[in-house]
């Protein structure tokens, strides 16, 4: 019965996206000044993967009926590694950009990851991602993308608004990222109270 419910096909796209962050790592690590288009199409198709695999396990959780509060874990686990792996190489990279933004999530996502288990734990309740929360992991995912092809000289030269387009989804991820936090904390604030 436990083995049914922890892997299911929704459930086995989360995990899968757990594993693409091993090779989202050694590409986006492999990608510097001097890198050709290859290594940014590859970044790009590993990018692409990992966007399907979570498109895919919420699509196939509510077509199939399997939606379980090991998946509303699972899911979100998945996509905070993802982003955590890019955001780890482009803080090297672009310090000046990245380092609060760093901090930030990752203070943020423990201490919703922490009042996660706590209301697991204590209450048996299970959360879902608010849309601010979808929509913060949408621009996130495009800027950092945008700032790894901008790397390579080559990509960079070539397309003039690149610079104008990193910036947008930059500036929109700080957007839907404090609201996002609002919501949660209000969430859990309510609840706990």
């Amino acid at each position: 019965m436990i083995k049914s419910i922890f892997f299911n096909a929704a459930n086995l796209l989360s995990i899968s996206r757990i594993f693409l962050a091993i090779p989202l790592s050694i590409s986006i690590n492999k990608i510097n000044i001097n890198s050709d288009l290859n290594d940014v199409f590859l970044f790009l198709f590993i990018c692409f993967l990992v966007a399907v695999s979570d498109i895919l396990d919420g699509i196939v959780a509510r077509k199939f009926s399997l939606v379980s509060n090991v998946g509303k874990v699972l899911d979100p686990i998945a996509d905070k590694i993802c982003v955590l792996v890019v955001i780890t190489a482009l803080f090297s990279e672009f310090y000046e950009y990245f380092f609060i933004f760093f901090l930030l999530i990752l203070v943020r996502d423990l201490i919703i990851s922490g009042m996660t288990l706590y209301f697991i734990r204590k209450k048996n309740m299970h959360f879902q991602a608010n849309m601010a929360g979808k929509l913060f992991l949408f621009f996130i995912g495009m800027t950092m993308i945008f700032f790894v092809i901008d790397i390579p000289i080559t990509v960079s030269e070539k397309f003039v608004y690149l610079y104008e387009i990193k910036f947008f989804t930059y500036y929109a991820s700080w957007f839907f990222f404090s609201i996002s936090t609002y919501y949660y904390f209000v969430r859990y604030f309510r609840i706990y109270n």
